[in-house]
Protein backbone atom coordinates (compact mmCIF):
# COMPACT_ATOMS: atom_id res chain seq x y z
CA UNK A 1 0.00 0.00 0.00
CA UNK A 2 2.89 2.35 0.77
CA UNK A 3 4.11 1.91 -2.82
CA UNK A 4 0.91 3.50 -4.14
CA UNK A 5 -0.07 0.43 -6.19
CA UNK A 6 -3.71 -0.24 -7.01
CA UNK A 7 -5.53 -2.74 -4.74
CA UNK A 8 -5.82 -5.40 -7.44
CA UNK A 9 -2.09 -5.13 -8.19
CA UNK A 10 -1.27 -5.36 -4.48
CA UNK A 11 -3.43 -8.46 -4.08
CA UNK A 12 -1.79 -10.11 -7.09
CA UNK A 13 1.72 -9.42 -5.76
CA UNK A 14 0.86 -10.60 -2.25
CA UNK A 15 -0.72 -13.81 -3.54
CA UNK A 16 2.35 -14.41 -5.69
CA UNK A 17 4.71 -13.96 -2.74
CA UNK A 18 2.62 -16.27 -0.55
CA UNK A 19 2.66 -18.91 -3.28
CA UNK A 20 6.45 -18.73 -3.55
CA UNK A 21 6.84 -19.54 0.16
CA UNK A 22 4.10 -22.17 0.21
CA UNK A 23 1.56 -20.10 2.10
CA UNK A 24 -1.18 -19.77 -0.52
CA UNK A 25 -3.47 -21.80 1.76
CA UNK A 26 -3.11 -19.14 4.48
CA UNK A 27 -4.81 -16.36 2.50
CA UNK A 28 -7.46 -14.85 4.77
CA UNK A 29 -6.03 -16.43 7.94
CA UNK A 30 -5.16 -14.41 11.02
CA UNK A 31 -1.42 -14.36 11.75
CA UNK A 32 -2.30 -15.74 15.19
CA UNK A 33 -3.46 -18.96 13.51
CA UNK A 34 -0.09 -19.53 11.83
CA UNK A 35 2.51 -21.92 13.22
CA UNK A 36 6.02 -20.75 14.07
CA UNK A 37 7.35 -22.04 10.77
CA UNK A 38 4.51 -20.42 8.83
CA UNK A 39 5.26 -17.08 10.48
CA UNK A 40 8.85 -17.45 9.29
CA UNK A 41 7.56 -18.05 5.77
CA UNK A 42 5.36 -14.96 6.04
CA UNK A 43 8.35 -12.83 7.01
CA UNK A 44 10.26 -14.18 4.00
CA UNK A 45 7.26 -13.37 1.76
CA UNK A 46 7.32 -9.81 3.06
CA UNK A 47 10.98 -9.52 2.10
CA UNK A 48 10.00 -10.35 -1.48
CA UNK A 49 7.61 -7.41 -1.56
CA UNK A 50 9.70 -4.63 -0.01
CA UNK A 51 11.45 -2.11 -2.23
CA UNK A 52 14.63 -2.04 -0.12
CA UNK A 53 17.85 -3.14 -1.74
CA UNK A 54 19.20 -4.61 1.51
CA UNK A 55 17.27 -7.35 3.36
CA UNK A 56 18.40 -8.46 6.85
CA UNK A 57 17.21 -11.85 8.13
CA UNK A 58 17.85 -13.24 11.62
CA UNK A 59 18.02 -17.06 11.56
CA UNK A 60 15.44 -17.27 8.73
CA UNK A 61 15.56 -21.08 8.48
CA UNK A 62 15.36 -21.76 12.23
CA UNK A 63 11.73 -22.91 12.28
CA UNK A 64 11.39 -24.22 8.73
CA UNK A 65 10.81 -27.86 7.85
CA UNK A 66 13.36 -29.51 5.47
CA UNK A 67 11.43 -28.95 2.19
CA UNK A 68 10.84 -25.30 3.05
CA UNK A 69 14.51 -24.81 3.91
CA UNK A 70 15.42 -25.87 0.39
CA UNK A 71 12.76 -23.55 -0.97
CA UNK A 72 14.17 -20.69 1.10
CA UNK A 73 17.55 -21.02 -0.58
CA UNK A 74 15.82 -20.88 -3.96
CA UNK A 75 14.13 -17.68 -2.80
CA UNK A 76 17.54 -16.29 -1.80
CA UNK A 77 18.66 -16.80 -5.38
CA UNK A 78 15.51 -15.05 -6.60
CA UNK A 79 16.16 -12.07 -4.32
CA UNK A 80 19.71 -11.85 -5.61
CA UNK A 81 18.52 -11.91 -9.21
CA UNK A 82 16.19 -8.99 -8.50
CA UNK A 83 19.16 -6.92 -7.31
CA UNK A 84 18.69 -7.27 -3.57
CA UNK A 85 21.47 -7.96 -1.10
CA UNK A 86 20.54 -10.42 1.63
CA UNK A 87 22.41 -10.62 4.93
CA UNK A 88 21.29 -13.48 7.15
CA UNK A 89 22.48 -15.01 10.41
CA UNK A 90 22.75 -18.75 11.03
CA UNK A 91 23.99 -21.13 13.69
CA UNK A 92 24.94 -24.03 11.41
CA UNK A 93 28.01 -24.09 9.18
CA UNK A 94 26.04 -25.78 6.39
CA UNK A 95 24.05 -22.59 5.78
CA UNK A 96 27.24 -20.88 4.61
CA UNK A 97 27.19 -23.00 1.44
CA UNK A 98 24.30 -20.87 0.18
CA UNK A 99 26.03 -17.50 0.63
CA UNK A 100 28.44 -15.65 -1.64
CA UNK A 101 30.53 -14.65 1.35
CA UNK A 102 30.58 -15.59 5.02
CA UNK A 103 31.66 -13.79 8.18
CA UNK A 104 32.22 -15.87 11.32
CA UNK A 105 31.67 -14.06 14.61
CA UNK A 106 33.15 -15.51 17.76
CA UNK A 107 32.42 -14.33 21.27
CA UNK A 108 34.35 -15.45 24.35
CA UNK A 109 32.13 -17.81 26.30
CA UNK A 110 32.47 -20.82 28.49
CA UNK A 111 30.75 -23.78 26.92
CA UNK A 112 27.74 -24.85 28.95
CA UNK A 113 28.08 -28.30 30.47
CA UNK A 114 25.63 -30.82 31.82
CA UNK A 115 25.71 -33.42 34.55
CA UNK A 116 22.49 -35.49 34.91
CA UNK A 117 23.01 -35.82 38.66
CA UNK A 118 22.16 -32.14 39.25
CA UNK A 119 18.63 -32.43 37.84
CA UNK A 120 16.05 -32.02 40.65
CA UNK A 121 13.82 -34.87 39.50
CA UNK A 122 11.55 -37.11 41.49
CA UNK A 123 11.67 -40.91 41.30
CA UNK A 124 10.13 -42.11 38.05
CA UNK A 125 6.36 -42.67 38.05
CA UNK A 126 5.30 -45.36 35.62
CA UNK A 127 2.05 -44.24 34.04
CA UNK A 128 0.37 -43.71 30.67
CA UNK A 129 -0.61 -40.53 28.87
CA UNK A 130 -3.75 -41.31 26.85
CA UNK A 131 -4.94 -38.88 24.18
CA UNK A 132 -8.35 -39.90 22.86
CA UNK A 133 -10.21 -38.57 19.78
CA UNK A 134 -8.78 -35.06 20.13
CA UNK A 135 -10.10 -32.40 17.75
CA UNK A 136 -9.44 -28.66 17.77
CA UNK A 137 -9.35 -25.56 15.59
CA UNK A 138 -8.96 -21.83 16.04
CA UNK A 139 -12.06 -21.34 13.88
CA UNK A 140 -15.06 -23.62 13.72
CA UNK A 141 -14.76 -23.95 9.96
CA UNK A 142 -11.00 -24.68 10.04
CA UNK A 143 -10.03 -27.67 12.19
CA UNK A 144 -6.32 -27.99 12.92
CA UNK A 145 -6.47 -31.44 14.54
CA UNK A 146 -8.98 -34.19 13.75
CA UNK A 147 -9.56 -37.25 15.90
CA UNK A 148 -5.98 -37.52 17.20
CA UNK A 149 -5.52 -40.62 19.34
CA UNK A 150 -2.36 -42.10 20.85
CA UNK A 151 -0.86 -43.40 24.10
CA UNK A 152 2.59 -42.73 25.52
CA UNK A 153 4.31 -44.45 28.43
CA UNK A 154 6.01 -42.42 31.14
CA UNK A 155 8.91 -42.21 31.68
CA UNK A 156 9.96 -42.04 28.07
CA UNK A 157 10.73 -39.87 25.06
CA UNK A 158 8.13 -39.17 22.37
CA UNK A 159 8.80 -36.96 19.34
CA UNK A 160 6.09 -35.26 17.29
CA UNK A 161 7.09 -34.50 13.71
CA UNK A 162 5.39 -32.79 10.81
CA UNK A 163 5.55 -29.99 8.27
CA UNK A 164 5.05 -26.37 9.28
CA UNK A 165 1.34 -25.92 10.05
CA UNK A 166 0.71 -29.64 10.64
CA UNK A 167 -0.65 -28.96 14.13
CA UNK A 168 2.38 -29.94 16.23
CA UNK A 169 2.40 -26.86 18.47
CA UNK A 170 -1.38 -26.95 18.80
CA UNK A 171 -1.24 -30.57 19.99
CA UNK A 172 1.49 -29.69 22.49
CA UNK A 173 -0.55 -26.82 23.91
CA UNK A 174 -3.63 -29.04 24.21
CA UNK A 175 -1.63 -31.63 26.17
CA UNK A 176 -0.35 -28.87 28.44
CA UNK A 177 -3.85 -27.51 29.03
CA UNK A 178 -3.10 -24.18 27.33
CA UNK A 179 -5.93 -24.79 24.85
CA UNK A 180 -9.30 -26.46 25.31
CA UNK A 181 -10.18 -29.16 22.75
CA UNK A 182 -13.41 -29.16 20.78
CA UNK A 183 -13.79 -32.79 21.76
CA UNK A 184 -11.72 -35.64 23.14
CA UNK A 185 -9.80 -36.21 26.34
CA UNK A 186 -6.25 -36.21 27.73
CA UNK A 187 -5.71 -38.63 30.60
CA UNK A 188 -2.53 -39.12 32.64
CA UNK A 189 -2.29 -41.93 35.16
CA UNK A 190 -6.01 -42.57 35.03
CA UNK A 191 -7.21 -38.99 35.55
CA UNK A 192 -7.65 -35.84 33.49
CA UNK A 193 -4.38 -33.97 33.04
CA UNK A 194 -3.98 -30.94 35.32
CA UNK A 195 -2.00 -27.76 34.64
CA UNK A 196 0.59 -28.77 37.25
CA UNK A 197 1.16 -32.16 35.61
CA UNK A 198 2.53 -30.78 32.34
CA UNK A 199 5.07 -28.04 31.65
CA UNK A 200 5.16 -26.51 28.18
CA UNK A 201 8.38 -24.88 26.90
CA UNK A 202 7.46 -22.33 24.25
CA UNK A 203 8.93 -22.27 20.76
CA UNK A 204 9.77 -18.61 21.42
CA UNK A 205 11.50 -18.60 24.84
CA UNK A 206 10.47 -15.04 25.66
CA UNK A 207 6.84 -16.21 25.80
CA UNK A 208 7.62 -18.30 28.88
CA UNK A 209 10.04 -16.19 30.93
CA UNK A 210 8.75 -14.84 34.24
CA UNK A 211 11.94 -13.30 35.69
CA UNK A 212 13.90 -10.25 34.53
CA UNK A 213 17.30 -11.94 34.56
CA UNK A 214 18.44 -15.53 34.04
CA UNK A 215 18.96 -16.16 37.77
CA UNK A 216 15.63 -14.52 38.67
CA UNK A 217 13.79 -16.70 36.16
CA UNK A 218 15.26 -19.89 37.64
CA UNK A 219 14.55 -18.63 41.16
CA UNK A 220 10.88 -18.04 40.29
CA UNK A 221 10.52 -21.71 39.37
CA UNK A 222 12.11 -22.72 42.69
CA UNK A 223 9.70 -20.47 44.60
CA UNK A 224 6.82 -22.45 43.11
CA UNK A 225 8.34 -25.50 44.84
CA UNK A 226 8.32 -23.72 48.22
CA UNK A 227 11.78 -22.17 48.39
CA UNK A 228 12.00 -18.77 50.09
CA UNK A 229 13.54 -15.91 48.10
CA UNK A 230 17.04 -16.20 49.60
CA UNK A 231 17.29 -19.97 49.25
CA UNK A 232 15.78 -19.85 45.75
CA UNK A 233 18.46 -17.40 44.56
CA UNK A 234 21.21 -19.47 46.22
CA UNK A 235 19.98 -22.68 44.60
CA UNK A 236 19.58 -20.98 41.22
CA UNK A 237 23.16 -19.73 41.47
CA UNK A 238 24.36 -23.26 42.28
CA UNK A 239 22.52 -24.66 39.26
CA UNK A 240 23.94 -22.04 36.90
CA UNK A 241 27.43 -22.82 38.17
CA UNK A 242 26.81 -26.53 37.65
CA UNK A 243 25.92 -25.82 34.02
CA UNK A 244 28.86 -23.45 33.52
CA UNK A 245 26.49 -20.50 33.05
CA UNK A 246 27.31 -18.44 36.14
CA UNK A 247 28.68 -15.56 34.03
CA UNK A 248 25.24 -15.08 32.48
CA UNK A 249 23.38 -15.09 35.83
CA UNK A 250 22.55 -11.37 35.81
CA UNK A 251 21.94 -11.11 32.06
CA UNK A 252 18.41 -9.86 31.23
CA UNK A 253 16.50 -12.79 29.72
CA UNK A 254 15.55 -10.78 26.63
CA UNK A 255 19.22 -10.11 25.88
CA UNK A 256 20.30 -13.76 25.92
CA UNK A 257 21.49 -15.19 22.62
CA UNK A 258 18.93 -17.42 20.95
CA UNK A 259 20.51 -20.75 21.88
CA UNK A 260 21.10 -19.80 25.50
CA UNK A 261 17.61 -18.31 25.71
CA UNK A 262 16.09 -21.64 24.64
CA UNK A 263 18.32 -23.54 27.04
CA UNK A 264 17.39 -21.25 29.93
CA UNK A 265 13.68 -21.76 29.33
CA UNK A 266 14.17 -25.55 29.36
CA UNK A 267 16.20 -25.46 32.60
CA UNK A 268 13.63 -23.23 34.29
CA UNK A 269 10.84 -25.64 33.34
CA UNK A 270 12.73 -28.70 34.56
CA UNK A 271 12.98 -27.17 38.02
CA UNK A 272 9.19 -27.54 38.33
CA UNK A 273 9.63 -31.34 38.32
CA UNK A 274 6.86 -31.98 35.78
CA UNK A 275 5.37 -35.41 35.16
CA UNK A 276 5.25 -34.47 31.47
CA UNK A 277 7.33 -31.82 29.73
CA UNK A 278 6.51 -30.58 26.22
CA UNK A 279 9.46 -29.04 24.36
CA UNK A 280 8.39 -27.04 21.32
CA UNK A 281 11.25 -26.93 18.77
CA UNK A 282 13.89 -26.97 21.56
CA UNK A 283 16.89 -26.77 19.19
CA UNK A 284 15.54 -24.11 16.83
CA UNK A 285 18.31 -21.59 16.16
CA UNK A 286 20.87 -23.48 18.27
CA UNK A 287 24.43 -24.25 17.27
CA UNK A 288 25.83 -27.76 17.55
CA UNK A 289 27.18 -27.26 21.09
CA UNK A 290 23.82 -26.24 22.54
CA UNK A 291 22.05 -28.96 20.59
CA UNK A 292 24.30 -31.61 22.13
CA UNK A 293 23.51 -30.22 25.57
CA UNK A 294 19.75 -30.31 24.95
CA UNK A 295 20.05 -33.86 23.63
CA UNK A 296 21.76 -34.89 26.87
CA UNK A 297 19.08 -33.14 28.93
CA UNK A 298 16.25 -34.90 27.12
CA UNK A 299 17.88 -38.32 27.50
CA UNK A 300 18.38 -37.75 31.23
CA UNK A 301 14.94 -36.30 31.94
CA UNK A 302 13.16 -39.02 29.93
CA UNK A 303 14.37 -41.56 32.50
CA UNK A 304 12.16 -39.89 35.11
CA UNK A 305 9.37 -38.12 33.17
CA UNK A 306 7.63 -38.23 29.82
CA UNK A 307 9.39 -35.83 27.45
CA UNK A 308 7.40 -34.85 24.36
CA UNK A 309 9.61 -33.09 21.82
CA UNK A 310 8.01 -31.19 18.95
CA UNK A 311 10.40 -30.84 16.04
CA UNK A 312 10.74 -30.83 12.27
CA UNK A 313 14.37 -31.99 12.51
CA UNK A 314 14.27 -35.69 11.62
CA UNK A 315 17.91 -36.34 12.53
CA UNK A 316 17.47 -34.79 15.97
CA UNK A 317 14.26 -36.80 16.46
CA UNK A 318 16.11 -40.02 15.68
CA UNK A 319 18.82 -39.17 18.21
CA UNK A 320 16.48 -38.63 21.18
CA UNK A 321 13.15 -40.33 20.51
CA UNK A 322 12.02 -43.79 21.52
CA UNK A 323 8.82 -43.31 19.55
CA UNK A 324 7.59 -40.88 16.91
CA UNK A 325 4.26 -39.48 15.77
CA UNK A 326 4.03 -37.79 12.38
CA UNK A 327 1.17 -35.31 11.97
CA UNK A 328 -0.17 -34.58 8.52
CA UNK A 329 -3.33 -32.67 7.66
CA UNK A 330 -4.36 -32.66 11.31
CA UNK A 331 -4.19 -36.42 11.78
CA UNK A 332 -1.65 -38.97 12.99
CA UNK A 333 -0.10 -40.28 9.77
CA UNK A 334 2.56 -42.42 11.43
CA UNK A 335 3.10 -43.89 14.90
CA UNK A 336 6.26 -45.92 15.37
CA UNK A 337 10.04 -45.84 15.60
CA UNK A 338 11.78 -42.52 14.80
CA UNK A 339 14.40 -44.50 12.90
CA UNK A 340 11.80 -45.33 10.24
CA UNK A 341 10.75 -41.71 9.62
CA UNK A 342 11.70 -40.28 6.22
CA UNK A 343 11.33 -36.76 4.90
CA UNK A 344 8.66 -37.74 2.37
CA UNK A 345 6.47 -38.91 5.25
CA UNK A 346 6.14 -35.35 6.60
Amino acid sequence: EESGEKPDVIESRVRGALELVGLEHAWGKSVFELSGGEKRRLAIAESLLVQAKLVLMDHPTADLDPPMKREFYSILELLRETGKTVVFTASRAGDAEHADSTTVLEAPRQAARFEPSILPLEEAMHEVLAVESLSFGYRRDRPVLLDVTFRAKSPGSLVILGRNGAGKTTLGKLIAGLLKPWKGSIILGGRTVGRRDVVYVYQLPQDGFVGQTLIEDLAMSLKVLGYDKKRALERAKELLKSYGLEEQAETPVFMLERGLSKLASILSSLLLRPRVIVLDEPTSGMDEDYERLVRSLIKAVSKRSLVITITHDINFAKSIGERALVLRDGRVAYDGSPLEVREEML
